[in-house]
């Protein structure tokens, strides 16, 4: 790689990769290596565009392998996106271990495990024209809603008759 035709920034994330442990750098036979690795692997890259500008590329999960490029996705503002890599262009690729992977799943699934034990059942619905509206995890949460400026506001475009209470599937009388 020449040096005149990459970034600092670049320069500077291909050192911490190449010192990370969770990371194998390989700078040749990609595509050998890339038809071994299990899809879902995490892949960073370094590549070079036409006008032979170098650049490091966080990469993604292997998503798909072609004869000519491999997918990867990755979440870029707040969506999923999947782009191809074309083995021609690339100079030098961080793959992150199986140890660390495996690591990374089992926390995952721990913070989903978390984060279902947190949700509470929501028993109390407004439903507004049959649809609902909100939910709620205490009848006092669901009164104290109703009494917000937002409520009142949204609720005023409705017949009162239009605007119903329940407590699972029961409605209840006389919130209003």
């Amino acid at each position: 790689m020449e040096d005149k035709n990459i970034s600092e920034k670049s320069k500077n994330f291909i050192e911490k990769y190449s010192k990370n442990p969770n990371f194998k750098k390989y700078d040749k036979d990609f595509k050998k290596i890339i038809n071994t690795l299990p899809l879902g692997t995490v892949i960073s890259y370094v590549s070079s565009n036409k006008d032979g500008d170098i650049s490091f590329k966080v990469g993604g999960f292997l998503l798909n392998r072609e004869s000519d490029y491999f997918m990867l996705r990755n979440v870029y503002q707040s969506k999923f996106v999947s782009f191809p890599v074309q083995y021609k262009r690339l100079l030098m690729m961080f793959v992150r271990n199986d140890k660390e992977i495996e690591k990374t799943k089992e926390d995952l699934r721990r913070l989903a495990e978390k984060k279902l034990k947190k949700s509470k059942e929501k028993d109390f619905i407004i439903k507004i024209k049959g649809i609902t509206y909100k939910t709620f995890a205490s009848l006092d949460s669901m009164k104290n809603h109703i009494t917000t400026k937002t409520f009142l506001n949204y609720s005023k475009n409705f017949n009162k008759k239009n605007i119903k209470f329940y407590n699972n599937k029961e409605e209840l009388k006389n919130i209003m």
